[in-house]
């Protein structure tokens, strides 16, 4: 028979473990910190969102009693999360210094770029592919990591889509992207100009932008 008098609590843990932070499925495991502590520090909400159509991530001041909030789309790989984390925690140091009296992407901006990066200085981030090609977009950081097709390409080597790079296929090659079905005609300056084959019409595509392949003719580039 087990009385009171012979059971003993086992002593609390002297360090329990700490809970997971939201977005720790989202960033790479060794950045979770300073993002935890620019949310305290800058009283900023960051939440991963459903894919935006025409932004990666997006910055919102804060309105009367609600704070700051950062929003992220959320297929983005932990890498190119991280990256437009930073670029939009940017926007919130420079709007805290110069409320809208700058250019959103001008020199004010970079500057808060930089130094929000110089934060994870030391630490292995990123693999050595997009730290390099990162390392070179720092020195002329543009409105977006997407304008750096060098910094793209390493970027998307880390996507958890199925597919290749559009500059891959030849001319005359059919491909789906985002559940449309397009031809890929010819290479313009910076980009690849491709046919929607329900609409008939054009449209211009970054090079490295991940399509999933349907017949590859490359006698086909008439429209």
């Amino acid at each position: 028979m087990l009385l009171k008098s012979d059971m003993h609590p086992l002593p609390a843990p002297a360090n329990p473990p700490k809970p997971p932070h939201r977005l720790s499925a989202y960033l790479p495991e060794e950045a979770i910190d300073i993002i935890a502590g620019w949310e305290q520090r800058y009283q900023v909400v960051i939440s991963a969102v459903r894919p935006m159509k025409h932004a990666y991530g997006v910055f919102l001041p804060s309105e009367k009693d609600r704070s700051h909030r950062i929003r992220i789309n959320e297929n983005l790989n932990p890498y190119a999360f991280l990256i437009t984390l930073v670029h939009e925690m940017a926007h919130l140091t420079t709007w805290l210094h110069y409320s809208h009296r700058v250019e959103a992407h001008g020199p004010e901006w970079k500057l808060q770029f930089r130094k929000l990066m110089d934060e994870f200085r030391g630490r292995r981030i990123f693999p050595l592919r997009v730290t390099e090609a990162f390392r070179r977009h720092l020195q002329h950081p543009t409105y977006t990591h997407c304008c750096d097709p060098e910094l793209m390409r390493a970027l998307r080597r880390y996507d958890a889509v199925a597919g290749v790079a559009l500059e891959q296929l030849p001319d005359g090659a059919e491909f789906r992207f985002e559940g449309q079905q397009y031809r890929k005609v010819r290479r313009l300056r910076r980009r690849i100009l491709c046919r929607h084959l329900m609409r008939r019409s054009d449209y211009a595509f970054e090079p490295y932008v991940v399509v999933q392949p349907v017949s590859i003719n490359p006698e086909r580039t008439s429209a």
